[in-house]
């Protein structure tokens, strides 16, 4: 996964990180592990979908794809 649920002691919470615990988002601050490992999720979903949207839209632009083409039908 992108992110991760990390605990961060000065803080004595638990919040999605990044960079392999480095740095954690400071609005996913919980004192729920779950709910931080939920959020993780989340966030992790939104990166690839993201990442995903990026790239057909550079397909769209290089005449790979047509713009009509949803890129769920060719990433299924």
């Amino acid at each position: 996964m992108k992110y991760a649920a990390g605990y961060i002691k000065d803080k004595g919470q638990w919040a999605v990180t990044e960079k392999a615990g480095r740095r954690f988002f400071p609005n996913s601050l919980t004192d729920n592990e779950a709910d931080a490992k939920r959020m993780a999720r989340e966030y992790t979903m939104s990166w690839h979908y993201n990442q995903v949207s990026k790239l057909f839209y550079e397909g769209v632009d290089k005449g790979e794809f047509d713009e009509a083409d949803h890129w769920g039908d060719i990433v299924a």
